[in-house]
């Protein structure tokens, strides 16, 4: 019961294929669905356009505030706060959320100019 030398190395190219055909269908039945989620962010971020300024103010004042909490956060207060590891990681949390934050605010600044080196 041994297998035909020719055989299975056609059959494995239409396995192949079928797989391709399945993924290509698949892709295209969700198609519609990214697009009308595409749809509905920009419509989400021309109406939330005007408010940009009063929310980067929010983020900002935020953002102090995590500061000062960071700054004045008890010191052994309880067993965990009293690791490094842990003021490290608020810190780094802290750092990585505050440069999120600041591209984003800057993001119309600098979006074009990414945009046109990277075509």
């Amino acid at each position: 019961m041994g297998v035909v030398e020719g055989t299975s190395s056609k059959w494995s190219g239409f396995g192949a294929l079928g797989a391709a055909l399945g993924v290509a269908f698949s892709w295209l039945c969700c198609l519609p669905f990214a697009a009308a989620l595409g749809a509905g962010v920009a419509a989400a971020g021309s109406v939330l356009t005007p408010f940009q300024p009063i929310m980067a103010l929010a983020s900002l004042g935020l953002l102090a505030v995590t500061l000062v909490q960071t700054i004045r956060a008890p010191r052994c207060a309880d067993g965990i706060s009293c690791s490094p590891s842990v003021s490290r990681r608020r810190w780094l949390f802290l750092a990585a959320v505050t440069v999120a934050t600041l591209l984003l605010i800057t993001l119309p600044m600098w979006s074009a100019t990414l945009i046109y080196w990277t075509l």
